[in-house]
């Protein structure tokens, strides 16, 4: 029984969210949340927006046992392209930023928790909303085996260049697949166009016609403006909901485990690592967040010094509500 096992070694979060009394002249102090208090009071200064390395063409990095070549477009930060919602969102998708590489190393460790206790196993299907062009996650996971299939989404303009980086950094798949599909010893990965803030996960999606079952749906920084929170959480619901639905589950978005003779509900799990930037952001995600799944967090004790909260990174798990 996987959860049974994982969430009682995740920190789970109670918050509620009370509209401190502003100072006079000047706005409510933050942060005001239990949890951002708990983050931001170990949080080192920022000392950039958290871009690996925004000016070059290319970055090479090293994942595990795996070497990897990424690709970038640096100069999309001047674009004023229709669909993001800044320049900064722009600029996010066409460059690697920090915590990706370090998230996939994390996941990537033998002794993680999400696979040490099996949350995640060889058998999992997994969704990324807004993965960029980079594809890191599905390079790691998929690329090792270490998932059966790897769903990387994001807005049409940038699947052109992570679908290179995927051709450049994966040797040739062991059997081709009709609709783009790339195959690695019985791992799938795959692309498609997504854009959260304006398309809809229905039972027409392409990711529902698959028919298999999703394990979680990760993100990774994709939280920068507190514009981009509303369209955001709901993206994350809404696949929770319906990618859980597709695959067998009952109400409130569960379906039956996979484990021979278990009736075990395992709901469709979203997995949020971002950098810690904005208390003020940051707050404005946890409160929505937590509004539509039971939220809790991977404990520093459970994470490498290289992604914890003194190094400012995080990492939230939320399992949906009824």
């Amino acid at each position: 029984m996987p959860l049974s096992t994982f969430l009682p070694l995740l920190y789970e979060i109670n918050d509620t969210y009370e509209e401190p009394a502003p100072p006079p002249g000047g706005p409510p102090p933050f942060p005001t949340l239990p949890e951002s208090v708990t983050l931001f009071a170990t949080k080192p200064p920022s000392k950039d927006l958290g871009f690996l390395n925004p000016k070059s063409p290319s970055v090479e990095i090293t994942i595990g046992s795996q070497d990897l070549t990424i690709l970038q477009s640096p100069s999309v930060l001047s674009s004023s392209r229709d669909g993001g919602t800044t320049g900064a969102g722009i600029h996010k998708k066409k460059v690697l930023w920090k915590v990706t590489p370090l998230f996939a190393a994390y996941l990537s460790h033998p002794e993680n928790p999400f696979f040490s206790h099996g949350v995640l196993s060889s058998r999992s299907t997994i969704l990324e909303l807004g993965c960029g062009v980079a594809g890191v996650l599905g390079l790691t996971l998929g690329g090792s085996g270490k998932v059966r299939g790897y769903f990387l989404s994001d807005q049409e303009y940038v699947l052109k260049l992570l679908r290179r980086n995927l051709e450049e950094n994966t040797p040739p798949p062991v059997a081709p697949r009709k609709g783009g599909a790339r195959v690695k010893g019985g791992t799938m990965v795959r692309t498609l166009a997504m854009d959260w803030e304006k398309d809809r996960i229905t039972r027409e999606h392409p990711v529902l016609k698959e028919g298999v079952p999703f394990d979680a749906v990760i993100a990774c920084d994709c939280i920068y403006n507190e514009a981009l929170v509303e369209g955001f959480v709901e993206a994350l619901e809404e696949a929770c909901r319906e990618l859980s639905a597709a695959s067998g589950g009952r109400h409130g978005g569960s379906r039956l485990s996979e484990e021979a003779g278990e009736e075990e509900i395992k709901p469709t799990l979203a997995i949020v690592s971002q950098e810690l930037r904005s208390p003020e952001v940051f707050e404005a995600w946890l409160e929505r967040f937590h509004r539509s799944f039971h939220a809790y967090r991977v404990p520093d004790s459970l994470l490498t010094p290289e992604i914890n909260s003194s190094s400012g990174y995080c990492i939230h798990v939320g399992i949906l509500r009824d």
